[in-house]
């Protein structure tokens, strides 16, 4: 009886380290998947199978390709991390939607070096590429200005280092 108490205990404690465990994998915002060598997804978190569309226990067992981000295959680096034993790498995904995730890829290994998994890991980074590109723009614009006109421009730094000057200096200092 007392090894049946204790068994059943220590089963109670599994349980409970397994819950917390998918209620903390559940909690993070950007979308997290796992998958085994074949791409099969063996686990994913919920904001994964939300930007899929579909409920947890659907996505399970699926190619990740096939699910999100639908493709015909797997994401370039996903492959690269499996072949040649890289423990992370990374790629930004433009979807058709607009939207552009950073994905990592980071392959998890045994105490031997063994594979187990592959682990993914997307963050939305739409509204920080946009920000980038409208910066560049800007930049190009006022270099381009600098450029054209006929005033001698220089640019100093906090040291008073020249960090740029436009094509009237070049064209007067030779």
């Amino acid at each position: 009886a007392t090894l049946l108490r204790d068994l059943e205990t220590k089963e109670g404690r599994i349980e409970h380290i397994h819950q917390s465990w998918v209620a903390v994998f559940d909690a993070i915002v950007d979308p997290i998947f796992m998958h085994d060598r074949q791409g099969h997804i063996v686990r994913a978190n919920r904001a994964y199978a939300e930007l899929a569309g579909m409920d947890i226990k659907d996505v399970i067992g699926r190619l990740y390709w096939q699910v999100f981000p639908r493709r015909e295959g797997p994401l370039a680096n996903c492959s690269l991390t499996l072949s040649e034993k890289r423990e992370m790498v990374e790629e930004d995904l433009a979807l058709e939607t607009g939207q552009i995730y950073r994905c990592r890829f980071f392959t998890l290994r045994d105490r031997a070096g063994g594979y187990l998994a592959s682990l993914h890991i997307m963050q939305d980074i739409t509204e920080r590429k946009g920000m980038e590109t409208a910066l560049q723009q800007e930049r190009d614009f006022i270099s381009a200005v600098m450029h054209t006109l006929g005033a001698l421009v220089v640019v100093l730094d906090r040291e008073g280092r020249i960090i740029q000057f436009n094509h009237a200096c070049e064209t007067v200092t030779g």
